[in-house]
């Protein structure tokens, strides 16, 4: 078992991993705010719009996952963060100049094979420079940066498209519009921090020896012996990211469409919201989960989530159905923020279930299935849902309240099915 690391070095490689997860929420979701004018400019649809940010990440997110665990597991995980956010960063940025939804929809599949690296590694380093009872809320605060980021998408774009048209730009960038200006300043920066990967310490595999034999198990045998506790696990917090991202992508257009709201309010509305409610929800989840652990429950990461989901279908349904004031909504939507980031604590609870040279790949899975049924299908699901349900754009809200009553109730049975082979899960490999 790794030696965990100083606090100081430990909270430190906390801090330049979460910023890393920052720039690379804020590369992929930064499009979420720029659907009106890239439908305009791209004649692109709804459904359109849904397959870009969701599917086209997704796909190749999931597919480089597994094989970027594998790598984290054998090789310096630091290089391979560093390789990552280099592909990631120039990928976002060439989607500033895709001319059609084609090009956009390649450019965003470079976005996803690149950022594909960053939480592999960042969940096996974490979960080995950390003792088990702080797993949690280290990973829960590196977390809270798909937080930071999103809320910068809504700042700084919302702050870049108001400001874009008085922008005294060159003749060569001229002919660019606001959006794709977007696409170039949000995602460049990141080939400069990635250098940022050689101050992550590393960790390197358990050598083997003889009494170390389960370290070096193959992934597949393990997952296979516990195959209800990962099936439980993955599919349940796959489908809180499902709610998560169709909401987070859809919120937008929708205060656009049914409040009338310019971008930069939305832009503001949202990211304040979101920032205030969402960086509440992972802090308290980890801390949550840490403090239950402590109690000797093994099962404590699935908790919070579980008592989390219910409230959610009701504040959603209200939100979006119901409530007119702008206030209110912004208060309601950071309560939703703070409810749904409750299932990273799972995340934490895998780790520390899977011996610590099988830990990049667990996560890798997780990741996997997360984005397989999260990020590619919470956003083409809504947008399926008015284009084809509805077959009404002004109801948007109904989509997204429709995804919540169909969904929450199939993730409480799931969770709750997981809970019992979590406990088996936790005492086996802490024995």
């Amino acid at each position: 078992m790794p030696t965990p690391a100083s606090p100081a070095r430990a909270w430190l490689t906390v801090a330049v991993l979460m910023l890393m997860y920052v720039v690379s929420y804020l590369d992929r979701f930064i499009i979420s705010l720029m659907v009106e004018p890239i439908k305009q400019s791209l004649a692109i649809d709804d459904f359109g719009i849904g397959l870009v940010h969701g599917l086209a990440f997704a796909i190749f997110y999931a597919l480089f996952g597994l094989p970027m665990g594998w790598l984290v597991d054998r090789f310096p995980a630091r290089k391979v963060v560093f390789c990552g956010m280099l592909a990631w960063s120039l990928a976002a940025a060439a989607c500033g100049l895709a001319k059609n939804f084609m090009q956009l929809f390649g450019a965003r599949l470079g976005v996803g094979a690149g950022e594909a690296t960053l939480v592999p590694a960042a969940n096996a380093i974490i979960s080995k420079t950390f003792p088990p009872q702080r797993v949690a809320l280290a990973l829960a605060i590196f977390s809270s940066g798909s937080v930071l980021g999103s809320t910068l998408a809504y700042l700084a774009g919302g702050y870049i498209i108001g400001a874009a048209a008085s922008w005294n730009t060159p003749d060569w960038l001229a002919r660019f519009e606001p959006w794709q200006l977007m696409f170039f300043i949000t995602g460049l920066p990141g080939v400069a921090l990635a250098f940022l990967a050689f101050a992550v310490p590393e960790h390197r595999s358990p050598a083997v020896g003889p009494d170390e034999r389960q370290e070096q198990l193959p992934l597949m045998p393990y997952l296979a012996a516990r195959r209800r506790y990962f099936t439980c696990s993955l599919l349940g917090v796959s489908l809180v990211a499902v709610l998560a991202y169709g909401t987070a992508t859809w919120a937008p257009s929708f205060l656009i469409r049914h409040h009338g709201l310019p971008v930069h309010e939305v832009a503001t509305l949202l990211g304040i919201s979101s920032l205030i409610g969402g960086s509440a929800g992972f802090i308290f989840a980890g801390w949550a989960a840490d403090r239950l652990f402590l109690a000797g429950r093994h099962d404590a990461h699935l908790l919070p989530i579980l008592y989390a989901l219910p409230i959610a279908l009701i504040v959603a349904s209200i939100n979006f159905l119901w409530v007119e004031s702008v206030a209110v909504f912004a208060v309601l939507y950071g309560l939703t923020q703070f409810l749904l980031p409750m299932a990273t604590a799972i995340g934490a609870h895998i780790q520390l279930a899977t011996p610590p040279a099988m830990r990049g790949r667990a996560a890798a899975l997780k990741i996997t299935v997360e984005q397989l049924l999260g990020i590619s299908v919470g956003p083409a699901l809504v947008a399926a849902i008015t284009e084809f349900g509805l077959r009404d754009p002004a109801r948007v809200g109904h989509s997204i309240v429709l995804m919540y009553v169909g969904l929450v109730p199939i993730a409480i049975v799931i969770l709750a099915l997981g809970r019992r082979p979590a406990r088996e899960a936790l005492r086996e490999t802490l024995a």
